[in-house]
C-alpha cells in the first residue's frame, strides 16, 4: 500500500498539534520514513527528509510556520 503524500501531511498536522518541538517532529519523520520506505508516494520522500533532518544541525530547522505551510501543500499536491 503506498503512503501518500496526503496521509504524511494529516499526521504532520496531528503531531503539530501536539507541539512544536523540531526534535520530537524530525525522529517522528525519520520513524515514519523508516515504517514506509519501500511505499512512499512518488516525491514524498524529501519532504519527509526535510521534517527528519531537522535534528541533524539547527540550519536544518524549519519554523511552525513554515511545517504547517508543508503539511498543507502535501494535503493539496
Amino acid at each position: 500500500m503506498i503512503y501518500t503524500k496526503s496521509a504524511f501531511g494529516n499526521a504532520l498536522r496531528v503531531q503539530l498539534a501536539l507541539g512544536y518541538e523540531p526534535r520530537r517532529l524530525a525522529r517522528w519523520a525519520y520513524a515514519k520514513y523508516l515504517d514506509h520506505a519501500n511505499e512512499l508516494e512518488s516525491g514524498l520522500y524529501d519532504e519527509l527528509m526535510k521534517i527528519a533532518t531537522m535534528e541533524q544541525d539547527p540550519q536544518f530547522e524549519l519554523t511552525k510556520e513554515e511545517i504547517e505551510q508543508l503539511a498543507r501543500n502535501l494535503l493539496t499536491d
